[in-house]
């Protein structure tokens, strides 16, 4: 069962192709890379959070948020290439 489990999610993978090619070009060390996309997933996972109606989650959200901008501010040309 476990193998279907997650296979409404294919679409998800798809969509996602473009951002891991941009992360990838952007930050070839494995390590990096992941830190950065769990960041970002951490920021909207919080964010949804916060529109759910979860306000503790307020500050969170704003120091992810910070993080992930902080990192767009120091890689430029990431910016304008995933624009």
């Amino acid at each position: 069962y476990q193998d279907d489990l997650l296979t409404f999610l294919d679409w998800a993978a798809e969509m996602l192709g473009p951002f891991y090619a941009m992360v990838t070009a952007h930050l070839p060390d494995p390590a990096q890379r992941q830190c950065f996309v769990r960041a970002v997933a951490r920021g909207w996972r919080l964010q949804q959070a916060l529109i759910n109606g979860q306000s503790s989650r307020q500050r969170q959200a704003d120091e992810a948020t910070a993080w992930v901008q902080l990192w767009r501010d120091e890689h430029p040309g990431c910016v304008r290439a995933h624009q």
